[in-house]
């Protein structure tokens, strides 16, 4: 009987971790589903489209790209966000009820290579029926892709060169906006003293809303904060969930992460924000953690500057991963760019030479295996190895 016990505690425990898997898995690969309910959201009819289309990046730059857009173009503007990787199925759902005299801008997001057949024909189906396309990005491009899309729209501006996407839209504006300026201030860290409460309160409930990937919520604070109209008992809510997620985030930071040093005599940490992970934490303690409630994309820093790492390896997922600088401001991860294929797996990875987005495409099978796994995943323990020999 014991026995039977213990294997009925050990298959449940199973079922609710698989439960807990699935439901994550729609935070961790932004699925048609998440197009679907952002596009529903935007785009109900004709009758109730704008004449302004915006997509964006779900992120502090995307966001502020976005109010300074909303402020430039219309509030009644349609905002729809996405990531580089499902751009062409947002252009595409958003085509179907574009016409003639309608205008579509992209802000924030690279076109990936292997997407640019299917955009291309998209974008020339928009031109064909009259829409403007204006594109705003400051991320690297494949040699070759800028000159090509850039010849079949109206307007490509990429400048690499800039920190921000937000940089670029705001030359186009008005010069005397001073909202704008509160927002370019904001996104570039240099808020005025006597905007300090404002600033804190907007970090806050925009980085709850970065975490939540609620497209309607991002819409509804977006136009919030482009127009500065006054704060709902709503967004305060919001505000609070984000003090609470800031301590989730400092806590995760203050684990003793694994660490290595490169060959360049760099060192770097590997942070495991995952649902379901081990850890050690500031004593040493082996722990196991299984949580909905995942840090902030602070945490990487944070967590840099705690153990002296010069840039740190953010694992979000089994299979998704962000690079961020620490102390060495002069680590570039842009010689990874657009892939690197390792023995086992093939890394997508995007973004900038301080900050990179890093996908894997897995077999079933390692997906099974990973769901298994509470240590430091197979395929980010082979990317560090990478990372060690090239950083």
């Amino acid at each position: 009987m014991p026995y039977v016990s213990i294997f009925i505690w050990i298959t449940a425990g199973l079922v609710i971790l698989f439960l807990m898997d699935l439901y994550q898995l729609g935070g961790r690969f932004e699925t048609d589903a998440d197009l679907d309910a952002s596009a529903t959201s935007n785009i109900i009819s004709r009758q109730e489209f704008s004449r302004n289309v915006i997509i964006t990046h779900l992120d502090f730059d995307g966001l502020t790209c976005g109010a300074l857009l909303l402020r430039h173009l219309g509030m009644d503007s349609n905002v729809v966000f996405t990531s580089a990787g499902f751009l062409h199925r947002a252009i595409n759902r958003v085509m179907t009820v574009m016409t003639r005299g309608d205008t579509l801008t992209i802000a924030d997001l690279a076109l990936p290579s292997e997407y640019e057949l299917d955009t291309n024909e998209m974008l020339s189906k928009l031109i064909e029926k009259g829409v403007t396309i204006i594109w705003y990005d400051h991320h690297q491009w494949p040699a070759g892709l800028k000159e090509r899309i850039g010849g079949k729209i109206h307007r490509l501006e990429i400048d690499t060169t800039v920190r921000t996407a937000a940089e670029i839209i705001r030359k186009d504006m008005d010069n005397n906006d001073a909202q704008a300026d509160r927002l370019m201030r904001f996104v570039q860290r240099g808020s005025l003293p006597n905007d300090k409460e404002w600033d804190r309160l907007w970090r806050l409930m925009l980085t709850e809303v970065v975490n939540q990937r609620d497209h309607d919520l991002a819409k509804t604070v977006l136009k919030t904060w482009a127009e500065d109209a006054p704060l709902n008992p709503a967004l305060l809510h919001l505000a609070r969930k984000a003090k609470k997620r800031e301590r989730i985030t400092e806590t995760a930071a203050s684990y003793l992460h694994p660490k290595f040093q490169t060959q360049k005599n760099r060192s770097f940490i590997i942070v495991d924000t995952r649902p379901k992970r081990k850890v050690k934490d500031t004593r040493g303690r082996t722990i196991y953690i299984i949580t909905l409630q995942q840090p902030t994309i602070m945490v990487g820093s944070l967590a840099c500057r705690k153990h002296h790492a010069d840039f740190c390896l953010i694992i979000w997922d089994d299979f998704r991963y962000s690079l961020y600088q620490g102390l060495d401001r002069s680590v570039d991860f842009s010689v990874f760019f657009p892939q690197l294929q390792l023995d086992t797996y093939t890394f997508s990875i995007a973004g900038h030479g301080y900050a990179a987005s890093v996908r894997v495409k897995p077999s079933l099978m390692q997906r099974l295996k990973a769901f298994f796994c509470w240590s430091v995943p197979e395929a980010a323990m082979e990317l560090s190895e990478t990372l060690v020999k090239t950083l």
